[in-house]
């Protein structure tokens, strides 16, 4: 296929240096996304038109890849436009065949990763500054969130706490409760012995929040029990519906719990998800996109109370949320090369749980920031080869030093997503910046033990082991950046700059 059987222009602009085999792919691609010829890749809102074709994956640092999730193979992305926002999911296509079995020096890289490649507007950088939520603000939030009733500083650990918590417990064991169950109530029931009758209250004052100090506050509900406050006096804040109750997200399962997903009914989160945006807009943060969905378990001590779901949104640019992660990250110790890039306030989260009945469970806002302001349009980003040898070079400097102790160690990669993140301006530490970076996720394996016997003469075979971790790059530069982790944290374990 000659060049100028498609948009030339689009090529030119955005990666001169793509193959010519990869064309059919992007031209594909183009079509199926209803993107016409002469247009850059565009689209009418957030996610319209998702391009899910294997070959487009080697265009990783020109198209737009699927936002953002804790993600077991889906990803989950919304509208920009907060009011039209649903639950969509993004399928992953495959890597870039050129990309597979890459051997390094130190260490084996394998590529064999998957992309999620969604249609966007344009690329961009944004700056922001870290909100400070005023005392009004929070005062507000707790009128809208806690019942009616006096506001405490401290949980009134009573008998009458006790009793409404066992009261509440038994309830559930009916049917499901186990002998572990009983053990769990004949504890409370032990400490609502020694707890005092009554309490001295230690009610809220205006004067614990309107400093900018932290506080936590308790209101008691009809039933008894009661729900929880915190305010972390700056840009954060949480609620807790029933503050005995446990909230787990389905990532946050154990192994031997993960059955509950099959066994518990979940509504359906399009049903729930506007009760979660009724909350974005009572705390003024219409502006955020939704970036993951997870099923949501309320544990009453081990026992499922009830179900819902968990959505979790972040400030970014044009439609490209920023990609909220929790699990591990590794920079490669002393040795390896500091990140570009920190995190200028720490990791962005706003997280809104819902449960069947479409009341709101719990909210975490953490870090949150003010609306970002757009500072260059477009933004041209770095070619493929570019990012490869940066992501190679990069992991290289990680594991090098592990790999030449541990045999038969490999890196494959196995998810590769263009995402917004939040990073620091330098000499401007009042201010972040959102820009276009890309979100690596990969497996490093390596072996335990070599073969042996055992004491007994048995043959024992060579035991490997598997550890996920994530890495940020920037898709301007490809260069390695760190968006979890605010630079002076990075100082103070002990790592430099240079």
């Amino acid at each position: 296929m000659k060049k100028n059987s498609f948009d030339n222009r689009l090529q030119n602009d955005l990666f001169p240096d793509m193959p010519a085999s990869f064309e059919r792919g992007l031209k594909k691609a183009m079509e199926q996304a209803g993107v016409k010829p002469g247009r850059r890749l565009a689209a009418t809102g957030i996610f319209t038109g998702v391009v899910s074709v294997a070959t487009v994956a080697v265009c990783l640092v020109i198209v737009l890849l699927g936002v953002m999730g804790r993600n077991k193979g889906k990803t989950n992305a919304a509208s920009s436009n907060q009011n039209d926002q649903t639950i969509q999911t993004v399928q992953p296509t495959e890597s870039p065949a050129d990309w597979k079995g890459t051997t390094t020096e130190d260490i084996e890289i394998v590529f064999d990763c998957t992309v999620e490649v969604p249609d966007g507007k344009s690329f961009q950088i944004a700056e922001t500054q870290k909100r400070v939520f005023s005392p009004e603000e929070i005062s507000n939030y707790m009128d809208a969130l806690l019942p009616d009733g006096e506001r405490y500083i401290e949980l009134p650990l009573t008998k009458g706490y006790y009793s409404a918590v066992i009261s509440d417990y038994i309830g559930l064991c009916r049917n499901v409760g186990t002998e572990a169950d009983q053990e769990y109530l004949d504890q409370l029931k032990k400490k609502m012995e020694k707890a005092p009758d009554a309490w001295d209250k230690k009610l809220l004052s205006r004067s614990a929040y309107s400093g900018g100090d932290s506080f936590s506050v308790f209101c008691e509900q009809e039933d008894g029990t009661y729900s929880s406050f915190f305010s972390d006096g700056e840009s954060g804040f949480s609620y807790r519906r029933k503050e005995s109750d446990g909230y787990l997200d389905e990532s946050s399962l154990w192994d031997n719990e993960l059955s509950i997903l099959q066994t518990g009914h979940f509504a359906d989160p399009n049903q729930l998800l506007p009760a979660a945006l009724e909350m974005l807009s009572v705390f003024s943060l219409d502006d955020m996109q939704l970036c993951n969905t997870e099923k949501l378990i309320i544990f009453r001590g081990d026992i499922p109370a009830a179900y819902g779901w968990t959505f979790t949104f972040t400030h970014g640019t044009d439609g490209l949320p920023q990609y909220n992660v929790l699990n591990t990250y590794a920079y490669g110790g002393t040795t390896a090369p500091a990140p570009t890039l920190f995190s200028p306030f720490g990791q962005e989260i706003a997280q809104i749980s819902v449960s069947n009945d479409g009341v709101i469970q719990y909210i975490m806002m953490q870090n949150i920031v003010e609306t970002p302001k757009v500072v260059l349009e477009p933004v041209k980003l770095c070619d493929a080869d570019t990012l490869q040898k940066s992501i190679i070079r990069q992991l290289q400097y990680t594991y090098s030093y592990a790999a030449s102790m541990i045999p038969e160690s490999k890196i494959i990669i196995r998810s590769i997503k263009l995402c917004s993140a939040l990073v620091n301006v330098k000499e401007h530490y009042d201010t972040g910046k959102l820009i276009p970076a890309w979100y690596v996720t990969y497996i490093y394996i390596g072996q335990n033990q070599d073969e042996s016997l055992d004491l007994n003469g048995h043959f024992v075979p060579a035991s490997t082991f598997s550890e996920e971790n994530t890495q940020y790059y920037s898709a301007i530069d490809g260069t390695y950046i760190e968006p979890r982790l605010k630079q002076e944290d990075y100082l103070r374990a002990g790592h430099s700059l240079g």
